[in-house]
């Protein structure tokens, strides 16, 4: 099997590369920059055939990166794809230098992202034509623009319309007209507020994933609990994810740029409707070690882009099992809106959701969520941990040190669960479970919103079961009730 190293410092941007690779019989690897790229290609037992690039990266470019990865590895270096959004780059020049072996301009076509790797590496599935850079037409992203002010549409316009890859193809007044123009106007993106009279977000979101279904974007700028009870109503009925409003400013700033950026990632996410049809039949798949003696004494829960309606979904699963152990939840939230998320579940699943705090006790009973812009861990098997380290991957609250931490408290009786979210997040965590003897439970990609973060954990090994939401829950208490290892 081809070996294939992404290199980007965005972890979306590595989870939309493998998104497109996710059909191709391939070993995927990741790195977060030039430099971790070199270390992973110079300590791997196996060489890799092909290195994924993105241009713009801090420290060492992508150009440099392929021109170290050549002259290291001479006549048996592998091939290089470069990725970039910077428009003065040329195919042609680029291949000129002997580092580049194909050039993308993003967004990228995955189609023929995949083409070209098929090609490259020989493999000997069916591949589509691969357009010359030259002739490619980069695509438009159709976005419609729903707010009940008038401030608000023209603000959220005046971003978009900056960038001539993105195509404001209507704006609407209310939750209706925003359905009338996704019928009408078939786009990729809506932007809905979520607090519009009438018919408001949440049952626009219904609609519109029934009548037709597209990628719906919750933009808020409001804090508290009525608000953001129907934001997070708004991603249980299909919201893909939520983002904050921009202030008035420079279209060009970084906020608008962020703002562009984070609609152009999600625009290549495939349209899933969810769960407000009933979830989607997956197939289930387990290790053959997955009725494992160990019984879990804690569990701990990681998700992002997906996250909030897919823990709703599973929460009341594994009701039974709350009694027993401790629950700690990781989910990457909008700043803000963490008590209420919080506050949400609690009501949605009437189980006692709580926002942690440093110092609360770690005991059966216990759905801790972690705040934002901070780490939640086990400070010990005794007491909850509130703190403030770096990020992890860029996140913060991260799921890495969540695992690691029940890892090192709890060893065999840890298990860890990975939901719906892009890029990686909370992986490493799980080697440090696996590596104590604890479990592992991931859900399946097909039912996820996002399955970056789940498809590393099954790449890497580290899932003991593969499961949809319906059946987390109970293989979790059947996880908490099984019979403890006998040490002798």
């Amino acid at each position: 099997m081809a070996r294939v190293l992404i290199v980007d410092d965005s972890v979306v941007m590595r989870d939309i590369v493998r998104a497109h690779l996710a059909g191709l019989a391939l070993e995927l690897e990741v790195a977060s920059n030039g430099e971790d790229a070199l270390t992973r290609m110079g300590t791997s037992s196996q060489p890799f055939d092909l290195v994924i690039t993105d241009y713009a990266m801090p420290n060492m470019n992508g150009l440099e990166l392929a021109r170290r990865v050549k002259e290291r590895g001479g006549t048996l270096a592998p091939k290089v794809i470069l990725i970039s959004a910077n428009k003065e780059l040329r195919e042609r020049d680029l291949l000129a230098t002997g580092y580049i072996d194909a050039f993308f301009p993003k967004p990228v076509d995955g189609s023929q992202l995949a083409a070209r790797v098929s090609t490259i590496l020989a493999l000997t599935i069916p591949s589509a034509p691969v357009v010359p850079s030259s002739r490619r037409v980069r695509p438009v992203i159709r976005v419609v623009i729903a707010d009940d002010t008038e401030v608000g549409r023209t603000l959220l316009a005046r971003v978009l319309k900056a960038d001539p890859e993105i195509d404001v193809v209507g704006m609407a007044r209310d939750g209706q007209g925003a359905v009338d123009l996704a019928v009408r106007e078939n786009p990729q993106i809506i932007l809905l507020d979520a607090m519009m009279p009438g018919l408001d977000g949440v049952a626009a979101t219904r609609r519109i994933m029934a009548l037709a279904p597209t990628r719906v974007v919750i933009v808020s700028d409001q804090q508290g609990s009525r608000p953001a009870a129907q934001i997070f109503s708004a991603t249980e009925a299909g919201a893909l994810d939520v983002i904050a409003r921009p202030s008035w400013g420079d279209p060009m700033g970084p906020q608008a740029v962020a703002l562009r950026d984070k609609i152009k990632m999600l625009a290549e996410i495939p349209v899933v409707r969810r769960w407000a049809d009933g979830p989607r039949s997956v197939r289930s798949r387990r290790s053959s070690s997955h009725r494992a003696q160990n019984r879990a004494t804690v569990v701990g829960i990681c998700a992002s882009t997906g996250g909030p309606a897919a823990i709703a979904a599973m929460l009341p699963g594994l009701a039974a099992a709350t009694s027993s152990v401790p629950v700690l939840i990781v989910q990457h939230v909008l700043a803000g809106f963490d008590e209420a998320l919080a506050e949400w579940l609690a009501e949605v699943t009437q189980l006692p959701v709580r926002l942690a705090t440093h110092g609360m006790p770690l005991r059966a009973g216990v759905i801790a969520l972690a705040p934002e812009g901070k780490h939640l861990v086990a400070q010990s098997p005794l007491t909850i941990g509130v703190i403030e380290g770096p990020p992890v991957g860029n996140h913060r609250p991260s799921g890495t040190p969540l695992f690691e931490s029940l890892a090192r408290h709890f060893g065999d009786g840890a298990l860890g669960v990975m939901l719906t979210g892009m890029g990686n997040d909370g992986v490493e965590g799980l080697r440090a479970i696996k590596a104590a003897g604890g479990s592992v439970l991931v859900q399946s990609p097909d039912s996820c919103v996002v399955s970056g973060m789940p498809g590393a954990a099954i790449s890497r090994g580290y899932a003991d079961a593969v499961l949809s939401l319906d059946e987390l829950g109970p293989e979790i208490v059947e996880r908490v009730r099984a019979p403890a290892r006998s040490r002798h």
